[in-house]
């Protein structure tokens, strides 16, 4: 019986989700929401970078890590945001891909 509040948190998550993106699409011209998101395999790992760290965000935590400096990770052939679909346990999930410049210590 506790797997009922789940999914159903789930399925509610993915309507709301698909509603927001329709109503977005709708609403605004299409160079204002850019191109689809690109998922990649749950094992991928961006070319390292000596100046960069790269961190997989899960949805929740996106404002917070925009806070913090990191910005979206851009798939180098459309320009679009990269994700990624992870499952945990019974729940699964999307993680985008982030980035943040390594700060620099002048000499």
């Amino acid at each position: 019986m506790r797997a009922f509040p789940a999914r159903l948190s789930q399925f509610l998550w993915q309507v709301v989700t698909a509603l927001t993106t329709a109503v977005r699409r709708a609403l605004l011209p299409a160079s204002a929401h850019g191109p689809e998101p690109v998922r990649l395999p749950a094992h991928f790992v961006p070319d390292p970078s000596s100046c960069d760290e790269y961190i997989w965000v899960p949805e929740y935590a996106l404002g917070e890590r925009q806070d913090e400096g990191y910005t979206y990770y851009l798939h180098p052939g459309t320009g679009a945001m990269c994700y990624r679909r992870v499952q945990r346990a019974n729940h699964v999930s999307n993680e985008f891909l982030m980035v943040r410049p390594r700060t620099r210590i002048a000499a």
